[in-house]
């Protein structure tokens, strides 16, 4: 008792300095252990152990690169060629959000580092955060304004999210640096295509194939704008030499498919293109998981594919539906293939159970996604459109398949098992037999409009304060075909006076409008009867438009489809031809559901005859104008639920 106190205080036990000299000799020995197996990296031998990793990396090395630069950098944090070292590893082993942050802590260290910006966009542009990896590329050219890769990784990006204009001007810098870059050159021309600016885009697609005879996109975009004008030889000539240089690439074959819209050719003609995309394709079907052959608790799993979820004619179609769906029946997985996001995109997120992202992820990826995601019926939204996913469908990754509403056409492929249509828009019989899916038609018809409640209707018709009536169409100038002018310039001959309203973002283009004009006056129709509008600021501008229109008139053989929905929304009676085949006969379909038959004409002569005939209808049109609004809403072609 009396010496307890002074034991324990004079023990190790109590010895807080021998104590921390014993760990710290713990510590020191295990650091030399360390050394000894991994080679020092301070002091003297720093600069070898860094050409090491540099050599690792050269060498294709990659992981042994990585495990070493990781240690020169936490030895030396502040080094910016130790950061810059392992981030190019990330980068390399695709390692994009350990990358990204790497380059971030490199231009840091130095801000005017173009290459360490140039590479955090890579990085960036590949982790799908567009924004920012434009943020990046403009401050790599605006450091080196001699970047031509940077100035054309730029372009893509900005094109990728639907700014064109912005495109197109980093695709001109890069070209001014190098001229013979032929992946620029064929993507300004895509981009001036989009743009509408077809005689431009022409220009350097065919300045690419020359430097290139062998570029297949080139071909391919030259062949979709071909077809767009209606050279429709030369089109498909573009078109099969891209596919006969790589008969693996799908686009060639769709475009082609989708060209065949815009011609009156044979429907033996049209379906062979589409099944030979359906047996160059065609994948043994991959083994469903378990999860995908029963429903999950009481609901359907229902996935929609499309590149579409965003301000688009698809869009207009598919939010209604996605707001109605019964969610105690179904749960909704929607699959986004394209990197824009607007407001009518994160509408559509809002309303699905699930979303995903799915711009470039490979096919197998995609399919894993989809199994994974237990989805029961996968429903395609594009057919043969832009940015497509139909070689995703060629796996069949769910039990059953569909297409609808994206395309006016089979797919050709037989994994699909099924495409939503109606009885007029397809009728029973003649239709069956050029599609590989069965037709499911569904009652009160295949469309569901949504449109702008917010924009009221002029209820005057525009005759009453003009004196003359006024024919329209907003239609894709590509529907305005020859035979399509032909015909609305009879019209105009046959009615004295009444003029002629085309709205098309294509008319922005001098030499479009100029061959416009003289496609008509060639048929002795002058210049002053023709308004003629490029695209408008706003959607609401855009419809406003339409109070300046008495009679829409449809294009054929290829109709409008958001154009006649909006025209009838906005109190506009359209007058369409009815064709053989879906894409001829969709406003035939969308008028039937609001009761307007008698503006369906069966026959070309009947076309024009009816156009005459409703022109001097004039207490018709004002009724119509009256009630049109209420008409399309109160019916099936507005009904969501």
């Amino acid at each position: 008792r009396l010496n307890m106190r002074e034991r324990v205080s004079q023990s190790p036990l109590c010895n807080a300095p021998l104590f921390a000299k014993n760990v710290e000799l713990a510590y020191n020995i295990i650091w030399d252990e360390k050394a000894k197996s991994e080679k020092p990296i301070l002091g003297e031998s720093l600069e070898h152990t860094t050409q090491q990793a540099i050599d690792f990396f050269n060498n294709g090395q990659l992981e042994e690169a990585e495990k070493l630069s990781k240690r020169l950098h936490q030895s030396n944090p502040e080094s910016f060629d130790l950061i810059n070292l392992l981030a190019g590893v990330l980068l390399t082993l695709r390692k994009l959000e350990e990358a990204a942050d790497a380059y971030e802590k490199a231009v840091a260290l130095k801000p005017d580092y173009a290459i360490g910006y140039f590479n955090l966009g890579v990085a960036l542009q590949d982790l799908a955060r567009p924004l920012e990896a434009i943020t990046a590329y403009s401050k790599a050219v605006k450091i080196d304004p001699s970047l031509s890769d940077g100035f054309y990784n730029l372009g893509v990006t900005q094109g990728s999210i639907g700014q064109l204009t912005q495109a197109v001007s980093s695709y001109r810098k890069c070209i001014s640096l190098e001229p013979e870059f032929v992946d620029a050159l064929n993507n300004l021309g895509n981009c001036l295509q989009k743009l509408g600016r077809l005689k431009e885009s022409i220009v350097y697609l065919e300045r690419a194939i020359r430097i290139d005879p062998s570029y297949k996109s080139a071909h391919n975009n030259l062949g979709l704008v071909l077809g767009i004008l209606g050279r429709r030889t030369k089109a498909l000539s573009h078109l099969n030499t891209a596919i006969e240089l790589d008969p693996h690439y799908a686009k060639p074959y769709s475009v082609r498919c989708f060209t065949t819209c815009y011609f009156d050719i044979d429907l033996e003609e049209s379906f062979a293109y589409h099944t030979a995309f359906g047996r160059q394709f065609a994948q043994p079907p991959v083994k469903l998981a378990l999860n995908q052959l029963s429903k999950h608790d009481e609901k359907l799993r229902i996935g929609y594919v499309s590149p579409d979820f965003q301000e688009h004619s698809v869009a207009y179609f598919f939010e209604p539906l996605l707001k109605s769906h019964d969610k105690e029946k179904v749960e909704v997985f929607c699959y986004y293939n394209h990197a824009k996001v607007d407001e009518v995109t994160q509408r559509l997120m809002e309303h699905a159970d699930q979303w995903r992202s799915i711009v470039g992820r490979s096919d197998e990826d995609v399919v894993k996604l989809i199994q994974e995601d237990g989805i029961n019926i996968l429903v395609d939204l594009a057919g043969h459109t832009s940015e497509n996913r139909l070689t995703v469908f060629a796996h069949k990754p769910a039990p059953i398949q569909i297409t609808w509403l994206g395309y006016p056409n089979t797919t050709g492929l037989e994994a699909i098992d099924y495409r939503f249509t109606d009885e007029i828009a397809d009728p029973v019989g003649n239709a069956d037999q050029f599609h590989t899916e069965e037709l499911l038609r569904l009652p009160n018809g295949m469309w569901c409009y949504q449109g702008n409640p917010d924009i009221d209707v002029s209820t005057q018709l525009p005759y009453d304060r003009n004196g003359f009536i006024t024919f329209g169409s907003f239609n894709n100038l590509a529907k305005v075909t020859p035979e399509v002018i032909s015909a609305w310039a009879k019209i105009l001959r046959q009615c004295p006076r009444s003029k002629l309203l085309l709205k098309a973002k294509q008319l922005h283009d001098q030499d479009t409008l100029k061959r416009t004009l003289q496609l008509f006056s060639d048929h002795g129709i002058e210049e002053e009867r023709l308004l003629l509008r490029d695209s408008l600021s706003s959607k609401e501008d855009h419809l406003r438009l339409y109070d300046e229109i008495d009679i829409a008139l449809d294009p054929f053989p290829f109709n409008g489809a958001t154009t006649t929905c909006e025209a009838l929304w906005m109190g506009v009676p359209v007058l369409t031809l009815q064709g053989d085949r879906h894409v001829g006969r969709v406003s035939a379909s969308m008028l039937s559901r609001i009761g307007l038959t008698d503006f369906v004409a069966n026959n070309l002569d009947d076309y024009i005859g009816k156009a005459f005939d409703l022109s001097n209808r004039l207490d018709d049109l004002r009724e119509l104008r009256l009630n049109m609004r209420e008409r399309v809403s109160q019916s099936p072609l507005c009904n969501a639920p």
